[in-house]
């Protein structure tokens, strides 16, 4: 699960609304809306088409695409959630 409070942030500020986000990409914004809400997974075409409309440079792909949510008592190291 991913925390996307970063990338619905950017969409809210460049844009004013994730619909109107969606349809400059010609997507539904039913999509936006389940990608953002984690139940759907990005490709790597989709990743670059919204890092391209939100002016994300690669080198941030990280820190908004892949910002994995961490419950308590998790931490995270890697992929793998370990119990502390």
């Amino acid at each position: 699960m991913y925390n996307y409070s970063i990338l619905r942030g950017m969409i809210i500020t460049r844009y004013r609304s994730q619909g109107v986000f969606a349809r400059s990409l010609g997507i539904p914004e039913q999509k936006v809306s389940a990608t953002l809400n984690n139940k759907r997974v990005m490709d790597q075409r989709e990743i670059d088409q919204w890092a391209h409309a939100l002016d994300i440079p690669h080198n941030r792909y990280g820190d908004i695409f892949f910002d994995q949510v961490v419950h308590d008592g998790e931490q995270y190291t890697s992929d793998a959630p370990v119990e502390v």
